[in-house]
């Protein structure tokens, strides 16, 4: 669960995938597939949200 966007970050073995999602229920995109999919890419995401917030007035 990411506290900062909340955003629900999973796992989907099937594909071998990264997904988020919002708590209201709408999906955001998938983070990565396949070789791309490692750890820090979610990291990245909560980041990048971070940041988006900032920027916005």
């Amino acid at each position: 669960m990411g506290i900062i966007g909340l955003l629900l970050l999973w796992t989907y073995s099937y594909y071998d995938s990264i997904n988020v999602t919002r708590f209201l229920g709408e999906s955001v995109g998938i983070i990565g597939t396949g070789d791309s999919e490692k750890p820090r890419n979610t990291a990245v995401y909560e980041v990048s949200a971070l940041l988006d917030r900032c920027r916005q007035p």
